[in-house]
Formats: C-alpha cells, sequence, structure tokens
C-alpha cells in the first residue's frame, strides 16, 4: 500500500490494522469466520470445495484415519487431541440423521467413494477435542470445518469452534453459537473461516482450527467429519507496489501511481486510510476512493496509506512514499503569544486556548486545527463549567464539533504542558479539558497534569472523541467521586484513546460509563498506566460502568501495559483490579495487554457482564498472591438476573513469585459458569499459583514463557513453549504510551526480574 506521512515518519506497529469499531483486525493479518447450521442431511462433494486441499477424517478405520486430495500436499493436518478426552470414529451414513455425506474423486487411499459418513468424535468434558492445522502466509485462504452435535437426554451441548493464527497476527476467531439441548436431533454446522497471516510464505505460520465441547457435564458429543481449503487464487498478486508522488500537505492532492498485477484484474476499487499507530479509519478529504487524494485536518500527523481492491478483495500492498511537509490550515498558541497583538499564525501567535477557540468556532469549519506549541501553561478557572458544578480550564461543547488542539509536530510530543495547578485535592482545576456533548473532537500529544477530577473528562453526550499520545498525571481525587481519572467519559460512543500515558492517579487511569448517553464502539488500545488509584481500593486502572438499562456493546481493550493499577486496596479487602468491568459491562474484547505489580484484590473484576473475553493477556501476580479474576453476580437493572454468560479467560499468560492466583466468586450465583482454558500458569519460586477455586482452568498448563530480563517489559523469547499449543499465546504487540516514551522502571518489579 501506498505510504506517505504528514509532517513525520514513525513506524506502524503493524502492516495494515483498520478499525471501524464494528470489525477490527490487528497486525498486519486478517481473519474471519461465520457458521451456517442445518437439520438435515447435506451432501458435499470434497473434491470440487476443497482446490486447495481436503481431508475426511475418521475414514475409514480408526479416529486417526485420513483420506486426503491425492494433489493437496497434505496442507490440512491429521486431527490432534485438544484436552483429554479418547477421539472414536464412527460411519454415520444413515444411523443418526441429519449427517455430512461426503464424497470425492482423486483421493488417497481410496480413490473415489461416494456418500460416505464418517466422522470423529469426543464424549468429554468441557473444553475437549479435536484440532488441526493449514498453512497461512500473505496469501487469502478459506477453510471450511463440517462438524456435527449430539446430545443425550439430559443434557445440553453446545460446540466451540476456535481459530488462531500462530504468528498473533489477527486477534483469534472464536464462535460458541451452534447448541443442543436435552437429546434432540443432530445439529451440522459449516464453519467458513477465511484468513491471510502477516508472515511471510516459507515462514511456518499455521492457523489452528479446534472444534471442543462448550458444555460443563459429560453425555456430550462434539464431531468433526471433514474439512476444505481453498487458495483465493482468483485474487492477483501484486508484481510492483503502489508509489505516492509528492509529500503529503494538508489542503493539497497526494497522488499513487497504482500497484501493477500478476492475474487478470476484473474489478478495481481504491480506499485511502489514516492511520495513527495501529489504528486506520477511512480517509475523509476529497478523493478519498480515487488515486488522488486531498488530505485534511483529521489527517494530520497521520500515515495516508492507500488499499487496493481487485476483484472483490483488499490486498495490503507494500509499503511507499515519503514523509510530508506540513503547511495547515491552522491556527497557533504558544506561551509566548499575545491574544491582544496576535494573529494567531506561527509567526504571530494567540496565547490563549480560548482564543483560538473562539476563531475555530467562527472559521464555519474552514480552520478546526489549532496548534499547541511548546512550552507552560496555567488556563484561567471557568467557575460551574458547562453547569457541571465544578471547575475547568477548557470548556468545549457542541460549538467545538470537529476541532482540534494538537502538539506542534517540530517542537515534540507532549512538548505542550497544561497544568490546572492542583497539588492536593481540593485546590486548583476540577478539569483541565471538559467535553459536554460534542462530536469528533481530538486531543493530541499534549501533557496535562495536575488536577483534581479529570485531565480531559467527558460528562456525557459525546461521541466520536479522540484522545491520543498525550501524557496525563498528577489527579489528586481521593473518593469515588463520579469515576475520577486521566481520561473518564460518560456516554461517549465511538471514542478512541491511544497511545496515552496515565501515571500517578489518586483515582482511576481510563474510565467509561454508560449513562448519559452511550460508550459503545469505543476503543482503548496502546496505552500505559502505573501508580493508579492511590487514593481509594474500590477502584480500577482501565475501568468500565454500565449502571442503566441499555448494554454497551462492542467494546475493545487492546495492547496496553498496566503497572500498579490498583494500589490502595489492601489483599483480601475484595477491592481494586487492573482491569474492572463493573456493574453490568459486557461485550469487552481484552486481547494482548500486560496487567502487573500491585493491583489489588483480584487483577480482573466482571461484576454481572456478559461476554467479556479475555485472551492473549499477561497477568503477573508479582508477590502479592491476589486472586487472577473476579466474579460477582449485580444488582443493577441490565443484569441482575444474574445470566453472566458467555465470559471467557483462555491463552493468557499468568505467572508470579508463588501462591495466590485462583478464580473467586464473590456474591450471588451466576446462571453460567465463564470458560476457563488453556491459561498458562508458571511461578518463578514458593508455591504453584492456583487455577481453580470457584471455577477451575479446564486445561491449565505450566510452562516457562522466557521473558528476557534486559527490561521490564515482559519480552518474550521466539522459541517460548508458551506460544505453542495448547497456550498458542500471541505474541504482545507492545510499543505503549506517545511516540518515542519509555516506560519508567520504578514501582513493583516483574516477577522474572525480581527473582
Amino acid at each position: 500500500m501506498g505510504n506517505a506521512k504528514i509532517v513525520a515518519v514513525s513506524t506502524l506497529v503493524c502492516a495494515l490494522v483498520i478499525l471501524s469499531h464494528a470489525a477490527m483486525a490487528a497486525c498486519g493479518g486478517s481473519l474471519s469466520g461465520s457458521v451456517v447450521t442445518y437439520t438435515t442431511t447435506q451432501s458435499i462433494n470434497l473434491h470440487s470445495l476443497g482446490t486447495t486441499d481436503w481431508a475426511a477424517f475418521g475414514y475409514p478405520t480408526n479416529a486417526t484415519s485420513i483420506e486426503r486430495n491425492s494433489s493437496g500436499g497434505s496442507a490440512i493436518s491429521a486431527l490432534t487431541n485438544v484436552g483429554s478426552g479418547t477421539p472414536g470414529n464412527y460411519n454415520n451414513t444413515s444411523a443418526y440423521p441429519p449427517t455430512w455425506l461426503s464424497s470425492w474423486t482423486s483421493g488417497t487411499p481410496d480413490a473415489t467413494i461416494s456418500n460416505e459418513g464418517y466422522l470423529v468424535y469426543v464424549i468429554a468434558p468441557m473444553s475437549n477435542g479435536m484440532a488441526f492445522t493449514v498453512p497461512a502466509d500473505t496469501t487469502s485462504r478459506t477453510v471450511t470445518v463440517y462438524v456435527s452435535l449430539t446430545s443425550d437426554a439430559s443434557h445440553t451441548t453446545q460446540g466451540k469452534l476456535t481459530a488462531t493464527l500462530s504468528d498473533g497476527s489477527a486477534v483469534p476467531y472464536s464462535d460458541t453459537t451452534m447448541t443442543i439441548v436435552n437429546g434432540s436431533a443432530n445439529l451440522l454446522g459449516a464453519y467458513t473461516i477465511t484468513y491471510a497471516a502477516a508472515s511471510a510464505p516459507g515462514s511456518g505460520t499455521t492457523l489452528t482450527v479446534a472444534f471442543t465441547n462448550n458444555s460443563s457435564t459429560v453425555g456430550q458429543n462434539v464431531q468433526i467429519y471433514a474439512a476444505t481449503l481453498v487458495t483465493n487464487s482468483s485474487v492477483p498478486t501484486i508484481n510492483t507496489p503502489p508509489s505516492v508522488a509528492g509529500d503529503p500537505v494538508i489542503g493539497t492532492a497526494v497522488t499513487a501511481t497504482d500497484a501493477t498485477w500478476n492475474g487478470t484484474v476484473t474489478s478495481h476499487s481504491y480506499q485511502w486510510m489514516s492511520c495513527s499507530y495501529a489504528v486506520c479509519a477511512n480517509a475523509t478529504g476529497s478523493g478519498a476512493m480515487t488515486l488522488t487524494y486531498t488530505p485534511v485536518t483529521a489527517d494530520l500527523d497521520k500515515s495516508l496509506e492507500i488499499i487496493t481492491t481487485v476483484n472483490g478483495t483488499s490486498l495490503p500492498s507494500a509499503s511507499a512514499g515519503t514523509p510530508g511537509v506540513l503547511t495547515p490550515n491552522a491556527f497557533y498558541i504558544s506561551p509566548t503569544g499575545n491574544d491582544t497583538t496576535g494573529f494567531g499564525t506561527l509567526a504571530a501567535p494567540w496565547q490563549s486556548f480560548s482564543k483560538a477557540q473562539t476563531a475555530m468556532q467562527g472559521s464555519s469549519g474552514t480552520k478546526e486545527l489549532t496548534y499547541v506549541r511548546g512550552g507552560n501553561y496555567a488556563p484561567t478557572s471557568i467557575a460551574n463549567c458547562q453547569g457541571q458544578g465544578h471547575t475547568c480550564g477548557i470548556s468545549m461543547g457542541s460549538a467545538d464539533n470537529g476541532e482540534t488542539f494538537s502538539y506542534y509536530p517540530p517542537d515534540g510530543y507532549n512538548s505542550a504542558i497544561i497544568t490546572g495547578g492542583s497539588t492536593a485535592y481540593g485546590n486548583g482545576l476540577w478539569d483541565v479539558f471538559l467535553i459536554n456533548s460534542a462530536s469528533n473532537i481530538t486531543i493530541n500529544g499534549l501533557t496535562i497534569k495536575n488536577f483534581q477530577f479529570g485531565g480531559v473528562h467527558s460528562p456525557g453526550g459525546s461521541s466520536g472523541l479522540i484522545v491520543e499520545n498525550n501524557a496525563i498525571f498528577n489527579g489528586f481525587v481521593t473518593t469515588q467521586a463520579n469515576n475520577a481519572a486521566g481520561f473518564t467519559c460518560y456516554g461517549c460512543a465511538s471514542t478512541l484513546v491511544s497511545h496515552n500515558v496515565v501515571y500517578n492517579m489518586a483515582a482511576g487511569g481510563i474510565n467509561f460509563g454508560q449513562a448519559n448517553g452511550n460508550i459503545s464502539n469505543s476503543t482503548v488500545i496502546g496505552n500505559a498506566l502505573y501508580n493508579i488509584c492511590t487514593g481509594f481500593n474500590d477502584c480500577g486502572a482501565i475501568y468500565f460502568v454500565n449502571q442503566n438499562a441499555t448494554i454497551a456493546t462492542a467494546l475493545t481493550v487492546i495492547n496496553n501495559f498496566i503497572r500498579d493499577g490498583s494500589v490502595n486496596a489492601t489483599l483480601g479487602s475484595g477491592y481494586g483490579s487492573g482491569i474492572y468491568l463493573d456493574d453490568c459491562v459486557s461485550n469487552v474484547t481484552i486481547y494482548g495487554n500486560v496487567i502487573t505489580g500491585n493491583n489489588g484484590s483480584n487483577t480482573i473484576h466482571i461484576h454481572g457482564g456478559s461476554s467479556d473475553v479475555f485472551t492473549g493477556n499477561i497477568v503477573d501476580l508479582v508477590g502479592n498472591a491476589q486472586y487472577i479474576m473476579r466474579f460477582q453476580v449485580s444488582t443493577y437493572m441490565s443484569c441482575s438476573a444474574g445470566t453472566m454468560s458467555g465470559n471467557q479467560f483462555e491463552n493468557n499468560v499468568v505467572n508470579g513469585e508463588g501462591g495466590g492466583g485462583g478464580y473467586n466468586l464473590n456474591g450471588g450465583s451466576p446462571v453460567n459458569s465463564p470458560t476457563i482454558t488453556h491459561n498458562d500458569y508458571w511461578n518463578y519460586a514458593g508455591s504453584a499459583i492456583s487455577h481453580s477455586g470457584s471455577y477451575t482452568d479446564a486445561s491449565p498448563s505450566s510452562q516457562d514463557p522466557a521473558f528476557s530480563t534486559s527490561t521490564w517489559l515482559y519480552p518474550m523469547s521466539g522459541s517460548s513453549a508458551v506460544l505453542s499449543a495448547p497456550v498458542s499465546f500471541p505474541p504482545i504487540v507492545g510499543q505503549w504510551g506517545p511516540p518515542g516514551y519509555v516506560i519508567p522502571n520504578t514501582g513493583t518489579e516483574p516477577s522474572y526480574i525480581a527473582l
């Protein structure tokens, strides 16, 4: 893809990550899936469907038998056991309908077969089943898996299909929608999984597909019949990558020269993307779907990337282009500027935020960017800010929609330092930025410090906020006070909190509340948080709460670093968490985070929510021996029934200095138990870390994660055993905080350093 960066070049964490808030791919790969279920017998021709390879499992002798495409190169592996169950094979051609009836030609060892119904099954407790692998690289492929479920007369069977790339370049796919109840007829399912990895051909990268029992009692039967593999070869391959002519300038067109292709192109389209680190969104300027694009203010300090879609498939292309020279249509403020004699230009800047804000409001949308030059700022206190009953320094509302306050790139990130003047709870500004009932406001690359309640605070009714690359620290509120934090918002839908560093907070670090609006489709990514919740105990470094009748959806917490995230809460108090999903918070994907140090009693807390999925995280209990997770039923209206369904803790690495751990239920009786399986538990000294308690890991592992002792940032050896099955831990991305920020070695040492 063509890549040109306005102002300065920064290395992207991943080759391409598209964030639409509805679906997200991470770190250069792509992985998506779907399932179609059937209640009647289905016939499939494996040779026609599996043009690259196909396999019929369990045919004809036993559970390890496999019939293959004679020219498929064994791309689809044989089945391997997942868990402790003993697989068997069975010919279900007609005995227990419905069934998959497979036919093929050009097979081996039997060349031609019609309508056979052999399968491999496992009857065993939860998380037992079967898995196979297929090759993965930058080539787009589709694997289809033909499965079924049976159940006895007194039990419910739920199947779980997962698909995971071994290079960790996409968020794993997981589905648990296949369910049958109390001996009802077999249920067939065809899972279609389309994927591509970030790794190059020949790297040995694979996709592991597993189908397991997701039910908590014996009497269930999960079955795999066959699989087919297709290489999406109708998509041409790139011959020469695209290039970008000229430097990107706000308001001036940038032209890409298209790639050339090997193969026949029957359809062709383009989409420019505006990217910050590993997060991209469709560009909004003129020509965003052509080869010539005109950057707008929203593209400031972003990488411009063009995606070419041929024959209906989007292809990542090689990077090209040069850094841009920015000549933006913007206002400027400086500590040495003058609101009376200045013109808001680089040569004659204003001094105050309020002067620039008034100018942006009066620009009719033509100038909605203000550069904040390096130096110290102390905004004048605004009493009863927007009727909220407290002071603030910069008050933004609907008249400010679309506006941006940004660091000035030549001065560097976090060079503009804004203080609220607080030295203790009770003095200084309550909030530095207050954003109320506004949309599409961006705060980028500033230092925000010394406040009581919030560095950036949105009390309700806002959407599309972007808070990125900031340093936010020294918050002094020492009571819960409606969830004080470095960044705190209520009802701010589709908000992005990205690559900030937040530290030395008496209250929370990053908080979202489902009240005064909706927080759905919000993302917390790439942030560094440490020394949080020093002033009270019912608190979390990253905290979500949902106390009204509407449940938020599509929430994402990915690739954040938390050290000492709940300092005030003591072990055994029942309070404090690094990640705290309070009062019915549901539908959160928590992936690729590091949670270490002093995190209260719980480390992670789910309070009444459902479909909260933790995968690929590192949890270091250090010497505190707290719980890994605490579960609790909530009395709030949106989840008072105690359903708590679909919660998962899988493929994580838990380590410590001995003792502690376990999974605790503190209050109430949830209708459903969480799925806890395939996590690694490694203690560097003392007694073992518990993987049981109120709930138990169905398939625990104990392998040294092989962290390098060179830093406190949990670098993992590429040969670490946890990167392979059964843990299949995806590598951590890193690069937390603003560009160039280095998390200091302060606070609690990692277990692998301390011992």
